[in-house]
């Protein structure tokens, strides 16, 4: 289940369950995101494309084509406002 706040470019989701992911795991995992001066919890990269992964929709499908692509480049620091792009 999914609450939404907000409008869209501006809106929260507020996710209570996601596939292909265990909560306890995963908030474990997660990694603080802070936005606009409020931290939130955010799934970890790998946990990101586990849920895009099984998620199995075109658009998440891509995404998580693209997150691996990063994942496995040079990168050694994920920028904040490209993994909130990814959770959008």
């Amino acid at each position: 289940m999914v609450f939404q706040l907000g409008a869209a470019q501006r809106r929260i989701d507020t996710v209570t369950a996601a596939s292909g992911l265990d909560f306890e795991e995963a908030f474990r995992r997660s990694i603080a995101v802070d936005i606009e001066g409020i931290e939130l919890s955010s799934p970890s990269f790998a946990n990101l494309i586990s849920n895009k992964c099984a998620s199995g929709s075109t658009k998440d499908l891509a995404d998580a084509e693209v997150l691996e692509e990063i994942r496995d480049s040079e990168q050694d620091h994920v920028d904040q406002e490209l993994l909130s792009y990814f959770l959008t």
